[in-house]
């Protein structure tokens, strides 16, 4: 493609010379054709420019985790907080989520997904608090016999007041219970000699992941 510079100044040079050198009939409009030529050239890649983008065309209702220290959001998007917006002034992502989240939006609005508080790390800590809750049944499932899903509702509460040093210390003891037991005495030695290094790794893991949380999520309109 030819770049917009070189042709914008091939013009005016092209018309300097017009201007300061004498020039035959023929000549004067063979130069004039191809100066014709060139704007028309530099228009269509002006047109082109403004229609292409160097980045793939995203679609209305793409929802993307985004970073940043300010709070202001890039043109074309908008914050996936569940906030009522107009179906006039956004048709395109109106007409791809429609009103899947529109419990109580006012006539002629519909409301965006609200992923406020929401991190991409859901499943790891998820996932954790399964397998500490798991490991306690197992150990003592006597205290789940009365009423397992209000048990379960206590741990989780349980769970969230824990520091993450909290959470290692007794994610591993429970695992270590269970290895000793079921008699499993070698990887109980094994795993209670590495335990500090263990408890560690989990607690560096998740601070790793846990960056995810400062992440907001917006929507393509």
């Amino acid at each position: 493609m030819p770049n917009r510079r070189n042709v914008s100044h091939t013009i005016v040079l092209l018309t300097l010379i017009l201007a300061t050198a004498p020039v035959a009939s023929s000549e004067l409009d063979e130069l004039l054709e191809r100066i014709e030529a060139l704007e028309r050239s530099n228009a269509r890649i002006e047109r082109l420019v403004q229609e292409t983008s160097l980045a793939p065309d995203v679609p209305a209702g793409t929802i993307v985790a985004y970073a940043s220290t300010s709070k202001s959001i890039p043109p074309g998007w908008l914050s996936a907080n569940g906030d009522p917006v107009s179906r006039d002034t956004y048709p395109k992502l109106y007409e791809v989520i429609g009103t899947i989240y529109d419990a109580g939006a006012e006539d002629g609005f519909f409301k965006l997904p609200d992923l406020d508080g929401y991190y991409a790390l859901v499943w790891y800590e998820d996932e954790q608090l399964q397998e500490w809750i798991d490991l306690g049944k197992a150990i003592d499932p006597k205290r789940f016999d009365n009423d397992e899903p209000k048990e379960r509702e206590r741990l989780k509460e349980l769970w969230t007041t824990m520091s993450e040093e909290q959470r290692a210390y007794n994610l591993t003891s429970l695992i270590l219970s269970k290895h000793a037991i079921e008699g499993d005495t070698q990887m109980f030695q094994e795993r209670l000699k590495e335990r500090k290094k263990w408890e560690e790794e989990i607690i560096a893991e998740r601070k790793r992941q846990s960056t995810m949380r400062n992440l907001r999520y917006l929507i393509k309109y």
